[in-house]
């Protein structure tokens, strides 16, 4: 089973199949699901952080040309 498989039957169990199951399974899985959920927030954070540094104009951009030249010279002193 691929894991697009796997997730979308799990999905449309947790939808759809006893509650007492989805229950247990959320029981055991609750530290994980806290924990995505934690990181998840912080990446929103972070994402939010800097499109404010983007549209007040204090984030440091690089052209398409600058950020190419950067990593060829980055490659070439390895």
């Amino acid at each position: 089973m691929t894991e697009v498989m796997l997730r979308e039957k799990l999905a449309k169990f947790c939808m759809n199949g006893d509650i007492k199951k989805v229950k247990a399974i959320f029981t055991i899985l609750e530290e994980n699901i806290n924990e995505y959920s934690n990181m998840e927030e912080d990446f929103i954070s972070e994402l939010d952080r800097r499109q404010a540094s983007f549209l007040n104009e204090t984030a440091i951009t690089y052209t398409w040309e600058e950020t190419k030249n950067a990593a060829l010279e980055k490659s070439k002193a390895k």
